[in-house]
């Protein structure tokens, strides 16, 4: 599969430019110039194809409603002061914060396919940094991109065994997500520590400053590499994100997406998201500056009210259908269940099929993420599902957090 270009536009600000939040979605003007974009998130595997995904691949389907949010505010990032270290403790200090993500997703396999196989499961990986933890849940921060259209997420913190994460929330325009892993799944792994990340202020970071970018690089576990900030307060436009950077030459490598690029002080002062390729360029890697994820940050782990139906999902096959003897059936396959959530309390299980949600026929799972969107938490719903072959209705109380 070739590599997708990007239209790129990018403007290099005053120095003491603070870029307003509220209007970061405004179209600048800009000078435009074609390079490739290359998302270091994407690293995939086609099961059995032998061929990866290509890295620049952005999803252009938001997934930003399918979730379940916090109540409760980020009282526990970290914004110490600290004098500067040298590059082995800043690394040590910063390190323990960063988790390698997986994701499974399932996407066409087009006109060619062997019959009765219409979809193939790729794996990628990408990189998430730990901003906050409670008793029952531990917070993270990584790019929209590395998660989005995604069926199953896991991470692993250092050497461990994969554990489910769950996704709390997302922004598309600003290349964010935040998602949370259960503190008792933790625990049954043998992890008991969890390190929260130092976030520093990227205003204060000078052109020719000492940087680490760490991440999960080609998906092979959690390395670092070490440059200097090149440039700073930038807005680069990819695809239709618009965002605020800090330029870089230390390598962002295909996985990187979404670990922290870090100062000498091992605190976070971006969020590494993109690189540029081309055969006359190098050095050229971007991330989202702490001081513009910050903000946005609060809003994606917010307050309680989002609704939240607590079902991981794919869109009904055709080879599946007919695998289940359900040929006329359309709708959504039920993957896996939220412990706390609205669908579990009403009974429905994996391997259920939705159909209709508060009365409203869904046949894909962006409909049904569109859907439940649209209600408010503690409204009283009915969902249809085939069992077994069997049609039946559950009721439930949409649940938040």
């Amino acid at each position: 599969m070739d590599d997708e270009e990007y239209k790129v536009n990018f403007v290099i600000l005053d120095e003491d430019y603070q870029p307003d939040k509220k209007k970061i979605s405004k179209k600048l003007p800009t000078v435009s110039i074609m390079l490739l974009a290359i998302l270091v998130g994407g690293l995939g595997f086609g099961i059995g194809l032998g061929f990866t995904l290509p890295i620049a691949m952005y999803s252009r389907i938001s997934s930003d409603t399918f979730v379940e949010l916090s109540g409760s505010n980020l009282e526990n990032v970290n914004y110490p002061t600290s004098q500067p270290l040298n590059v082995v403790g800043a690394i040590e200090l910063a390190k323990p914060s960063v988790v390698s993500i997986s994701t499974e997703t399932n996407v066409p396999a087009g006109r060619n396919s062997i019959p009765f196989f219409d979809q193939f499961n790729l794996s990628a990986s990408g990189t998430g940094v730990v901003f906050d933890k409670n008793e029952q849940r531990v917070f993270i921060l990584t790019n929209e991109h590395v998660i989005s259209n995604a069926h199953t997420v896991s991470v692993r913190f250092g050497n461990s065994e994969n554990i489910r994460a769950f996704i709390v929330s997302t922004e598309r325009q600003s290349d964010l997500a935040v998602l949370y892993v259960l503190r008792s799944d933790l625990e049954e792994k043998g992890i008991n520590n969890v390190v929260v990340a130092t976030f520093g202020d990227s205003s204060e970071m000078q052109i020719g400053e000492t940087v680490m970018a760490i991440g999960n690089a080609l998906g092979q576990g959690i390395s670092t590499t070490m440059g200097i900030v090149s440039a700073r307060n930038i807005q680069i436009s990819i695809d239709d994100r618009l965002l605020t950077v800090l330029q870089t030459d230390a390598a962002i490598n295909p996985g990187n997406s979404g670990g922290p690029l870090i100062n000498m002080n091992g605190e976070v002062i971006g969020i590494n998201t993109v690189k540029f390729s081309q055969e006359d360029v190098s050095g050229m890697g971007y991330s989202i500056t702490s001081n513009a994820a910050l903000p946005i940050l609060e809003n994606l782990r917010g307050e309680l009210g989002r609704p939240f139906l607590g079902v991981s999902g794919i869109t009904l096959s055709t080879s599946l259908a007919y695998s289940l003897g359900i040929n006329d059936t359309r709708g959504v396959y039920v993957t896996g269940l939220h412990p706390e959530s609205s669908a579990y309390s009403a009974g429905l299980q994996q391997g259920d099929i939705i159909t209709h949600f508060n009365n409203v026929a869904v046949t894909t799972m962006t409909e049904l993420i569109a859907e439940i969107a649209k209600i408010s938490v503690g409204y009283e719903i009915e969902v249809r599902i085939i069992r077994d072959r069997v049609a039946s209705t559950k009721r439930l109380i949409m649940k938040g957090f």
